[in-house]
């Protein structure tokens, strides 16, 4: 967690580059290790600043920063599941008894 406290400032940048939102600045809220302090999961709260003063955010904008955050949810979804199954197909045999 250290690594991305000292990066910050580039981890907002990734997300926003992720988003690709125009007129917006992520924030990183929060950064806590999800399993204790040996664990290299980390979760990231951060929020979407978007720098339009004076006007709402276009319809069309919300539409973008939506379907931009869900597709990057299912892609971490999706990786999180084949992790799980890669880890099961590594340490169990077919009858779900350990390898080791």
């Amino acid at each position: 967690m250290s690594s991305l406290q000292d990066n910050m400032r580039q981890l907002e940048t990734d997300i926003l580059d992720e988003i690709e939102v125009p007129d917006a600045k992520v924030v990183i809220l929060s950064l806590k290790s999800s399993y204790g302090s040996k664990s290299n999961i980390t979760s990231v709260v951060f929020g979407i600043d978007f720098e339009i003063k004076d006007q709402s955010l276009s319809i069309a904008s919300r539409i973008d920063v939506c379907a931009s955050l869900f597709s990057i949810f299912v892609f971490y979804v999706i990786c999180a599941a084949i992790c799980t199954q890669i880890v099961r197909f590594l340490w169990y045999d077919d009858l779900h008894h350990p390898l080791v």
